[in-house]
């Protein structure tokens, strides 16, 4: 039966054939608002339930209903006949609003920063990260170097400490340590200058885009190559 019902926790119902409409009257009160319905007095704060043909009924605190007393209560004809509408305005409520779109310094900060994190995932494939550990490396390197242009001198191994540690731990000779990280540091950087390059071309094409999605395409692009080095 079509009705229209304020319970004594102050919930409202209203009721039909096409529909079920349910809220707090508080919100209640603000779907009306959005829907734009108009009543022609405001709307009760007491319990109560209404039906057409039957009348009202007044609830008392323990959901006691009163006899209907036949009246007819055109706000509550017209509430039954906007139940869509407020189904429409409650659903509208209930959803949150979607996230704004970023704007175009937003997703061009964001591809920058997406591109230093790639080049920087993919130095790692090749060094260890860490400070300290890329200190090491620097100086095995310049052992090594003084090493070699000492002529391999195993016998003064002792004054290059990286290197002898190296050979120490692996039980190889100080000339094979170096050769190999003479060898591994030309490797790191042939490889550590092309992820400069494309790391610095991405970024420079990302500043230089002019819409949305030029930046997208452009992050793509320097990312996918960054990942394939």
């Amino acid at each position: 039966m079509d009705n229209v019902h304020l319970t004594p926790d102050g919930d409202v119902f209203v009721r039909t054939g096409n529909g079920e409409y349910a809220a707090t009257r508080a919100d209640f009160l603000a779907d009306l608002d959005a829907a734009g319905i108009a009543l022609s007095a405001p709307f009760p704060e007491a319990p109560f339930q209404y039906a057409p043909g039957y009348g009202w009924e007044d609830i008392d605190d323990t959901g006691c209903h009163t006899m209907p007393d036949g009246r007819d209560w055109t706000d509550g004809d017209a509430l039954i006949a906007a139940v869509d509408d407020l189904i429409q305005a409650r659903t509208v409520r209930e959803t949150p609003p979607p996230p704004p779109e970023p704007t175009y310094e937003e997703v061009q900060a964001d591809a920058i920063q997406q591109i230093d994190a790639t080049a920087e995932r993919t130095r790692h494939r090749y060094i260890t990260p860490g400070s300290g550990q890329a200190l090491e490396y620097e100086q095995a390197f310049r052992e090594a170097v003084d090493f070699q242009a000492a002529g391999y001198p195993e016998a003064d191994l002792a004054d290059y400490p990286m290197l002898q540690a190296e050979a120490q731990a692996t039980g190889r000779t100080g000339t094979v340590v170096c050769d190999e990280v003479l060898t591994l540091h030309a490797q790191w950087v042939a490889v550590g200058a092309a992820i400069r390059r494309e790391r610095r071309a991405g970024k420079e094409a990302v500043r230089a885009a002019a819409t949305v999605p030029e930046v997208e395409t452009t992050r793509d692009n320097a990312i996918a190559a960054l990942e394939a080095l």
